[in-house]
């Protein structure tokens, strides 16, 4: 009964993001250089309703970092493991990811360049109490906290949650991902 239990607790663990009409192709080719045309087109087609980029995939957890630095943090903080992904804008939109406060990387805010999101869990571990505008330090590099989102759940589901930073940098992109337009399939 209780292994069934577990099991179950595993199988209805919420991911944090919506997985229906949610497509990722390899970002690879001459979309490195035709991205922006191909976002533009997709979104003008009506196929879609959101198009990202990023460094790794939402299915599965596949890079980290540590070394951050913020106000108030302890010695041993500099040994805390993030989880990492770098993205551009409307990541957080493209994978239906809950905003808790601040916003979403936005095309047209050139500080967005330097800008980071966080995750709940990275909140609480560094003791941020108003974490947007916060200044923190990744890879010797002064950034802005935007926005904080819910966890996601980006590794294995036995494990607990884990702080996760979303850095905005549009030149690191293996991953498109895009929300399909299910509306209009429903239409046609």
């Amino acid at each position: 009964m209780i292994l069934y239990q577990q099991l179950q607790h595993l199988k209805d663990r919420p991911l944090g993001y919506q997985t229906e009409a949610l497509v990722q192709i390899p970002h690879e080719g001459n979309l490195y250089t035709k991205y922006d045309l191909f976002k533009e087109r997709l979104l003008h087609s009506g196929a879609v309703t959101s198009v990202s980029q990023s460094s790794g995939s939402i299915a599965f957890q596949n890079s980290n970092v540590n070394g951050l630095e913020w106000k108030g943090m302890l010695e041993s903080d500099r040994k805390l493991s993030f989880e990492y992904i770098q993205t551009a804008h409307d990541f957080l939109k493209t994978h239906n990811i809950k905003l808790i406060a601040g916003r979403d990387f936005e095309k047209g805010r050139a500080s967005d360049s330097l800008g980071v999101l966080l995750n709940e869990t990275a909140v609480k571990r560094m003791g941020l109490k108003n974490p947007i505008s916060e200044q923190i330090i990744l890879n010797a590099q002064k950034r802005s906290v935007v926005g904080v989102f819910q966890d996601i759940l980006w590794d294995e589901p036995t494990k607990s949650q884990h702080p996760m930073v979303v850095a905005f940098n549009v030149g690191n992109s293996d991953y498109i991902t895009m929300r399909l337009n299910t509306t209009r399939a429903t239409q046609a």
